[in-house]
């Protein structure tokens, strides 16, 4: 909370809302833990920045190569 306090600028209450499962509106929290762990997502993200890597240097190559300026 301190690091939002800070970004904000504001005093922040140190505390989460939350709503009463009993309500009518309410919404399940009895939510089951994921057998995955963080390498998934770092996985998923190195996945993601190889591919725009390769996107960059495919339109590096095309760029300056004589035959694609010959075909614009």
């Amino acid at each position: 909370f301190n690091t939002i306090a800070l970004w904000l600028k504001a005093d922040v209450a140190p505390l989460v809302v939350r709503m009463d499962a009993e309500e009518e509106d309410g919404y399940l929290r009895n939510w089951s833990e994921l057998p995955f762990s963080a390498d998934r997502h770092l996985a998923y993200a190195v996945q993601w920045f190889a591919l725009a890597l390769a996107v960059v240097v495919v339109f590096v190559l095309l760029s300056f190569s004589k035959k694609a300026a010959r075909w614009w």
